[in-house]
């Protein structure tokens, strides 16, 4: 029996030291803050396609010229200058990343800079956290 104890030991010393619990940030996430490199695609740019954004990123087609953007629940989950916004109109219950603003001016053209709503005119509607760059949208509640 104390054969069997030994190399129970023996086992447990030799794996004390290999597992860890690091936790690692993402690393092909696109930055979306106004300092980005131009080359690189970050939320809000104008796509046709999932290639056109890059890494995990998505392009939604909906508004005008296409989105680049990530599935998100909650802010933290959106790279530095963006956030967190519900999707209008849309029965998907997440959200996407959106790039924030703080006026037109900070968007592309043919968007604005606008605090997002998920169903526009509806009162106690989910919002975005901030405004954000978007097609324009009839009112909100």
């Amino acid at each position: 029996m104390s054969r069997h104890f030994v190399w129970i030991l023996c086992f447990f010393v030799a794996c004390s030291g290999s597992v860890t619990q690091e936790v690692q940030e993402p690393t092909n996430v696109p930055d979306a803050s106004p300092d980005a490199p131009s080359g690189s695609l970050v939320i809000g740019r104008s796509c046709t396609g999932d290639p056109d954004c890059g890494g995990e990123m998505f392009c939604y087609l909906s508004p005008s010229e296409g989105y680049c953007s990530l599935s998100c629940v909650m802010d933290k989950e959106c790279p530095s200058g963006s956030v967190c916004s519900p999707i209008p109109f849309s029965r998907v219950p997440t959200g996407m990343c959106m790039k924030s603003c703080a006026k037109d001016g900070d968007c592309r053209g043919g968007y604005d800079c606008a605090v997002i709503y998920h169903f526009p005119g509806q009162p106690n509607s989910p919002s975005s956290s901030s405004p954000v760059c978007w097609a324009p949208q009839d009112g909100g509640p």
